[in-house]
């Protein structure tokens, strides 16, 4: 019938092909900025509060914050792109143009982007 997927123990049974890709490219729901940057905060908050003298050689504060500014920089770009995108398509870019660039194909370009595209009629 269907395939065995032996991972951390655990068996997991997928009746088809696509109901394991399907498992597989399920994403997190995205985060509002408001979330991140509560997450942020509370993020910067416990580094500041860190003492020294008690962290273990283990956790490194700099670099965790480090970590913190990509994540923060990521999210900019995103946002950066998606502006850049909507752009695009309101001087009259294809779907077919944008995924060339965005190296995706042209049904992920429009279903990522498409929703929050108000300003073009679809294409």
């Amino acid at each position: 019938m269907g395939t065995e997927h032996l991972s951390s123990s655990r068996r997991v049974q997928w009746s088809t092909h696509s109901d394991r890709q399907r498992s597989l490219s399920k994403r997190p729901r995205r985060r509002t900025v408001a979330e991140v940057d509560m997450e942020r905060e509370a993020a910067e908050r416990w580094l500041d509060d860190l003492d020294p003298a008690a962290i273990p050689a283990a956790v490194a504060p700099e670099e965790v914050r480090d970590v913190a500014d990509a994540v923060e920089r990521l999210h900019a770009a995103e946002d950066e792109l998606t502006a850049a995108v909507l752009r695009a398509r309101r001087a009259g870019a294809s779907w077919n143009h944008l995924a060339l660039a965005l190296g995706i194909s042209r049904q992920g370009a429009r279903q990522r982007y498409a929703s929050q595209d108000t300003g073009t009629p679809a294409s």
